[in-house]
């Protein structure tokens, strides 16, 4: 059963609870259960610490936009200009708070509590009833995400190490020939798609991260080790956008070609580390053999082999701009190979 398959189905079973549990319990008005069940629906996420981020904002925006519809319904009545100044002062109070991921809803309540005001109904208790439907909400959604349909944040963090190296994979050149012309306006599209991709499962993963601290429970040794792998995440990622995008002005840099065999090596040897980490978490194996070792040595060597040219003057023979273009590009290739070798190091040790 895929992912979207097993979300699909926890979503479903917890708002069809929602709406028996709106039935059967003593509501204050149990003839409005949308409310209640679209929040099930809105908070439910694939992790514990997910519901518990998206629960956190509706609250607080249903709190803030119940409060001040009511105020402004209690004081003007169902008016025009009563809502639009209800929606402008919410969304102004949670702005200035620093909450604009709760702007929309914070209106929406607010316009919910003005607009669905019932003739001779208190506008605060419909506030505070529109508030209850929520808090409902958002309790069976944590209920079936702990208990009926367990789904851990901690669970998910590997499968997102997976897709950010296998996203660095992608991304990272293949071989380091100078090429002839610039690259083709395909090639360049193709090749930002593939760096957008790198960025997002980046970003999945930090918002796992920020789950597992959410979570219940002592995560202290957890995050430590998750603390590396984010930090190991983070270089592998932005080396290998940096030696992607200086790549591609490389076909010009003729000074790259005394440095092609030691450059050859690392490329090698760093591909051959992504696809044994992506083996290793495909699998799940516990296998001790590292490529750090051959990666060390690899990066010893061009270091060795640059230093050489500068102390022959070689890089005399050479504007000043190629030089600096070609080093960009060398230390940022060997600075991916340094962090591969540290999440492969890290992957045999903390499994």
């Amino acid at each position: 059963m895929t992912k979207t398959i097993q979300h699909s189905l926890k979503t479903a079973i917890a708002a069809t609870l929602t709406w028996w549990l709106y039935g059967v319990l003593p509501m204050p008005d149990a003839t409005r259960p949308l409310w209640a069940v679209v929040t099930t629906v809105l908070v439910m996420q694939s992790n514990l610490g997910g519901v518990l981020r998206a629960s956190g904002v509706r609250v607080l925006g249903t709190a803030m936009g119940a409060i001040v519809g009511a105020t402004f319904a209690m004081l003007f009545g169902s008016e025009l200009w009563a809502l639009a100044g209800a929606i402008f002062v919410t969304m102004g109070l949670l702005t200035g708070m620093g909450l604009p991921e709760t702007l929309r809803l914070a209106g929406v309540t607010s316009a919910v509590v003005i607009v669905g005001l019932p003739h001779g109904a208190g506008p605060f208790n419909v506030g505070a009833l529109r508030f209850l439907d929520v808090v409902l909400g958002i309790s069976v959604a944590i209920v079936v995400q702990t208990f009926v349909w367990p789904s851990r944040a901690n669970n998910q963090l590997y499968d997102a190490v997976l897709e950010v190296v296998k996203s660095a994979r992608e991304l990272y050149p293949i071989s380091v020939e100078l090429k002839e012309s610039p690259c083709t306006p395909a090639e360049i599209e193709q090749r930002d798609e593939l760096r957008a991709k790198l960025i997002l499962a980046m970003a999945t993963m930090r918002e796992l991260f920020g789950d597992v601290n959410r979570e219940p429970g002592d995560h202290r040794q957890e995050i430590a080790t998750w603390t590396s792998y984010i930090r190991l995440c983070e270089e592998l990622e932005h080396h290998t956008l940096a030696v992607e995008h200086l790549q591609r002005g490389m076909y010009d840099v003729s000074f790259a070609h005394h440095l092609a065999d030691p450059m050859h090596s690392l490329v090698t040897l760093t591909v051959q580390g992504l696809d044994r980490i992506i083996e290793r978490l495909e699998s799940k194996a516990t296998n001790k053999e590292l490529v750090s070792t051959g990666l060390d040595a690899s990066i010893s060597g061009a270091d060795a082999a640059l230093t050489r040219l500068r102390e022959q003057g070689l890089t005399l023979s050479f504007g000043i701009p190629e030089v600096v273009r070609f080093c960009t590009f060398f230390f940022n290739l060997r600075a991916v190979g340094r962090h591969v070798g540290g999440l492969d190091t890290l992957l045999s040790t903390k499994r």
